[in-house]
């Protein structure tokens, strides 16, 4: 059964592999607030991983 968490967090820790399958999360981000707009990085804090493609970029922009 998935955790569930129901306050607000800026980083996760996530286990090594385990049996050859890579762990995994879903992270839900409500951008909802109407003056948070703009572009916003999310990535691993692990250089080697991030350097393999870990860090993405979000565009949120005002939905109309």
């Amino acid at each position: 059964m998935p955790q569930t968490f129901d306050s607000l967090y800026n980083t996760f820790s996530l286990p090594a592999a385990k049996n050859g399958r890579p762990s995994e999360i879903a992270v839900v981000i409500p951008f909802t607030d109407p003056t948070i707009l703009g572009r916003f990085v999310f990535h691993c804090h692990v250089v080697k991983p991030e350097d393999k493609g870990m860090m993405q970029t979000i565009e949120v922009v005002r939905h109309q």
